[in-house]
């Protein structure tokens, strides 16, 4: 992808696949995983995250993931927060 992925407007299979990649990539190391209210997608090696110590609100964390994380548990979380960011857009739009 040429831009930062997003839940509405990109595959999250192609999202997943991206992730799983930065993992092995990365020694495998836990990688922080987070969506925006607007549905950008970020991943930050969780000792970069602490260090940097990232104002994140815990809110917009999808989980943390490392070697053992599957493809299909990244996506189906990812599908996870997608639905829960739609929901909060449509309560607040009412």
């Amino acid at each position: 992808m040429t831009s930062k992925p997003n839940i509405y407007r990109d595959d999250l299979d192609v999202i997943a696949f991206e992730i799983v990649q930065k993992i092995e990539a990365g020694r495998r190391q836990t990688r922080i995983v987070w969506v925006s209210p607007e549905g950008f997608v970020s991943s930050t090696l969780q000792w970069e995250a602490a260090k940097a110590k990232l104002p994140r609100p815990d809110t917009d964390i999808v989980g943390a993931y490392n070697r053992e994380a599957t493809f299909e548990q990244i996506r189906d979380d990812l599908k996870a927060r997608m639905a829960e960011v739609a929901h909060d857009m449509l309560r607040r739009a009412a």
